[in-house]
């Protein structure tokens, strides 16, 4: 989806730059170029390390050493009047999105796929629960604040997102 959105925005004339990792998902031993240029898009893949998928711990520090670079990649590339959209995978990813915007003065906008840490509480991670729980969900709800408009994939998280807070107005 985004991917179509992406090409679709730059066939318009629009530039497009998509922060991304160098991982993939279903190949993580697989080496991408740090940037190139497809239909328009250009693709700036940062670096993470490469604990993997197997292991909490190891998958915290990629998302960490992801959210770093891709923090830095933002930072470099936002300019005042800039669109960031940021989408909720990997989780709290809208966070440090909220502040880059802030920052350089970018309109944002949050594309939901998910709730977290509601989503973690509800596999039974414990760190999303209690105090770690609400203090993740302050983070998130401030970086929703933020949020010019939050996109939901469907009514049913439309209907989440306005539990959680969220006014109908920014909704979408």
């Amino acid at each position: 989806l985004l991917t179509d959105l992406a090409e679709h925005l730059a066939a318009r004339g629009k530039a497009v730059t998509v922060i991304t990792s160098r991982l993939r998902y279903d190949a993580p031993e697989a080496r991408l170029p740090a940037e190139e240029t497809r239909r328009g898009v250009r693709i700036l893949r940062v670096w993470t390390s490469r604990f993997g998928r197997h292991s909490l711990p190891g998958r915290a520090i990629d998302y960490a050493t992801f959210y770093l670079s891709a923090t830095l990649a933002l930072l470099r590339l936002a300019r005042r009047g800039d669109t960031v959209l940021v989408k909720t995978d990997p989780p709290l990813l809208s966070v440090p999105a909220a502040l880059v915007a802030s920052l350089r003065g970018c309109r944002l906008l949050i594309w939901c796929q998910d709730l977290f840490p509601e989503v973690a509480a509800a596999f039974g991670l414990r760190f999303a629960r209690g105090l770690p729980g609400r203090l993740l969900r302050a983070l998130r709800d401030g970086s929703f604040a933020r949020a010019e408009r939050i996109v939901a994939i469907h009514g049913s998280m439309a209907r989440k997102l306005a539990e959680a807070g969220v006014a109908n107005d920014k909704l979408a």
